[in-house]
């Protein structure tokens, strides 16, 4: 039987080099995009948590900040509406006095309400009058000292009881301030250039901002707050005016006002999105080193051994059984070392194999020689047969000839015989006739 060479398909030549290079750097920038997405996201929440955490703690300083001050102009107003000069000086002595003092504690005006709703300007700038309640002082009749916020003016109104000399509520001291010490206290709040502040009454009416001209201009803006906040005081992502904002507020329900302190969000996620583009240039360099390294020598070395492996098992379908190893990875334990042992176990099996198959083509040349020699003798001793044969059969057929003579010489005496018989017995019957 001819042997049989097997083709193997030609198939486009990939080095595992490369293979191993892709694979583990596809694997690399897989790892590092998951990474910094992941790592963007987390930062990204945590950035705008600690912010908004923040800004709500400031939110609630500003606030109490606010409380500061509307109870030291409480004090103030109450000082200003129990001096023995309002009720025992003429008018003008009490309009030099009040208008000194107006100018000296930055107020607008101040005027005078008797308990018959009779009402006095005390200072000459009368504009007061135009802004007072007509509908009493009920909480300041109580004994309480109120302040109301104007929704209309960049103004408060501060009204105090004025007790006599007996302790009793004879009329209602009121003052007129400017709302800009508000703006004052926005101001000195510094966070970042991108924050805005906000103060509102609880008619969502802006009474004073971080900028003041902003404030100026939209004092009479109002904002439906409670479609924004639900509760005293929070924090988080808002959509304030239609843009996304973190926010932070705090509710002074006391002064009915509410402090809210918003940052855009882009501005504030810039610093993030730099720390990511700083990690994607990061990532992008050690990626480029790590290819570097892994194709010029980490996949060499790999490419190597499989190299080394690929001449070894060259070698055994050569059936060059002699070869010497190209490297001895017997020591290795990993699956290198693996294979390499199953080859040296191979090697030793042919060599097994083909040393049984000489024996057994020996043995086979022994046994083929002694049936020659039996075919022979079985050849001579059937052409002896052969010879006996013919003799027995040569004589059989001189012994059938002369059975055939003696038989023919037999068969003419009894044919003549009774021939002549029935002759004679053909005539008397004719006789018998006649």
């Amino acid at each position: 039987m001819k042997g049989r060479t097997v083709k193997m398909k030609k198939q486009k030549k990939t080095s595992i080099r490369t293979t191993t290079v892709f694979v583990l750097m596809l694997l690399m920038i897989i790892s590092n995009i998951v990474t910094l997405g992941a790592n963007s996201y987390f930062v990204k929440n945590y950035f705008a948590e600690e912010i908004t955490k923040n800004i709500q703690y400031f939110a609630k300083e500003i606030a109490m900040r606010i409380e500061q001050e509307f109870t030291s102009v409480e004090i103030v107003v109450d000082q200003l509406a129990n001096t023995p000069i309002l009720q025992s000086s003429s008018e003008n002595k009490k309009k030099m006095y009040y208008n000194k003092q107006a100018e000296k504690l930055n107020f607008i005006s101040f005027a005078y309400t008797d308990l018959k709703k009779k009402q006095s300007s005390l200072t000459p700038n009368s504009e007061i009058l135009n802004h007072l309640s007509d509908e009493g002082y009920e909480e300041e009749l109580k004994g309480n000292t109120n302040i109301r916020m104007m929704d209309e003016e960049k103004m408060i109104l501060i009204s105090s009881p004025v007790y006599n000399e007996e302790s009793k509520i004879i009329g209602v001291f009121s003052a007129i301030k400017s709302s800009d010490f508000l703006n004052a206290i926005s101001r000195n709040f510094d966070y970042t250039e991108s924050t805005e502040i906000h103060i509102f009454n609880k008619h969502g009416h802006l009474l004073a901002a971080t900028d003041a001209d902003h404030s100026e201009h939209d004092h009479n803006k109002s904002v439906k707050l409670n479609e924004i906040f639900s509760e005293k005081e929070g924090s988080g992502e808002y959509n304030v005016e239609g843009k996304d904002k973190l926010a932070g507020f705090y509710t002074l329900d006391s002064r009915e006002i509410i402090v809210l302190i918003t940052i855009d969000s882009k501005l504030a996620f810039s610093a993030v999105r730099k720390l990511a583009k700083s990690l994607i240039l990061v990532s992008f360099v050690v990626l480029i080193l790590l290819f570097a390294y892994f194709y010029f020598d980490f996949s060499k070395r790999v490419a190597n051994s499989y190299v080394n492996m690929r001449h070894d098992i060259e070698n055994l379908a050569a059936y060059n059984l002699n070869y010497e190893s190209t490297y001895n990875y017997s020591s290795r334990t990993d699956e290198l070392g693996d294979i390499y042992r199953a080859i040296l176990i191979l090697k030793e099996n042919l060599i097994k194999i083909v040393t049984d198959i000489n024996t057994l083509s020996q043995n086979t040349a022994s046994t083929a020689e002694e049936l020659t020699t039996t075919a022979t003798d079985v050849n001579e001793y059937a052409f002896e047969v052969t010879n006996s044969v013919s003799n027995i059969a040569r004589g059989a057929t001189n012994q059938a000839g002369e059975t055939t003579g003696y038989c023919q010489v037999i068969i003419g005496k009894y044919f003549n015989f009774f021939y002549i018989q029935i002759y004679h017995l053909l005539n008397l019957m004719i006789l018998q006739c006649f």
